[in-house]
């Protein structure tokens, strides 16, 4: 099922989604589950020298993203 889910959504990476009150960036993707990046601060004290905030939106949820920069995106990795 969940790999029915991926084809039907077709998430990519560093898209702009909305989802219930969080926006931010898909940062990770897998057949159960997605992750959004919604903040992301430089930060020298990281090891990674930036810290993230990401959220996890399960499948179950996936119904309910508003796709914000879906179109520029397609156009972009496509020309």
């Amino acid at each position: 099922m969940g790999d029915d889910l991926l084809k039907k959504y077709n998430f990519m990476k560093g898209e702009l989604i909305e989802v219930k009150n969080d926006i931010g960036r898909i940062n990770f993707i897998s057949d159960e589950y997605i992750t959004i990046t919604t903040k992301h601060e430089d930060n020298q004290n990281f090891k990674s020298g930036y810290k993230q905030t990401n959220v996890v939106i399960s499948n179950a949820y996936w119904k309910e993203i508003k796709f914000i920069t879906r179109e520029e995106l397609i156009r972009v990795t496509h020309d």
